[in-house]
C-alpha cells in the first residue's frame, strides 16, 4: 500500500478491496453524480477532497473506512 489515499481510491492489488471500492463509489455517485467525472479526471487526493466536501457522503465514507481497516488487519466482525 502506498498511502491511505491510494488504498482508498486507486489500489488494484486486492479483489476484496476492489469490490468494496466499487460499491462505495457506486453509492457515492448515486448520491452526488458530479463526482463520477471528478473521479475520472482529477488526481485521487483531489477526488477524495471533493468527496469529503459533501456531508451527505460522510456516513458512506465512515463505513468504507471501517471496512478497509478490518480488511487491512485481516479481520472483520462482518466476515468481510
Amino acid at each position: 500500500m502506498e498511502d491511505e489515499c491510494h488504498a482508498f481510491l486507486d489500489c488494484w492489488g486486492n479483489t476484496s478491496l476492489i469490490a468494496r471500492r466499487t460499491c462505495f463509489l457506486e453509492q457515492t455517485w448515486r448520491l452526488v453524480p458530479t463526482l463520477r467525472a471528478a473521479y475520472c479526471n482529477i488526481p485521487s487526493l483531489a477526488s477524495l477532497d471533493r468527496i469529503f466536501q459533501h456531508n451527505i457522503l460522510w456516513p458512506l465514507v465512515a463505513e468504507y473506512v471501517y471496512e478497509l481497516t478490518y480488511l487491512a488487519c485481516g479481520t472483520s466482525e462482518n466476515g468481510l
